[in-house]
């Protein structure tokens, strides 16, 4: 079957670069403190809302707010240190 005009079909999947970086990407969410990381991972990958995520938590909404604000400054901080080469603590 032809590919329409225009159709730029996807390169070859990278499947270990991928394999490594969920690795990364879950070693440094346990690295979280697990307050931290429960929030993050209701909030950003689960998808609640921040009433949500302190209804199922039982924290006032505000400390949720905290939380998912420090965890994801922590994930943030983890990947700029893996991208430069720099050895994590």
């Amino acid at each position: 079957m032809p590919l329409p005009p225009g159709f730029d079909p996807p390169g070859p999947a990278d499947v270990a670069g991928e394999a490594i970086t969920h690795c990364m990407i879950e070693a440094s969410l346990h690295r979280l403190p697990e307050e931290q990381r429960i929030a993050v991972i209701l909030m950003d990958l689960c998808g609640f809302t921040t009433a949500e995520v302190a209804a199922i938590t039982d924290a006032p909404r505000g400390t949720v707010l905290a939380r998912v604000h420090r965890g994801r400054k922590k994930l943030a901080q983890a990947a700029v240190e893996v991208k430069s080469g720099a050895p994590r603590s």
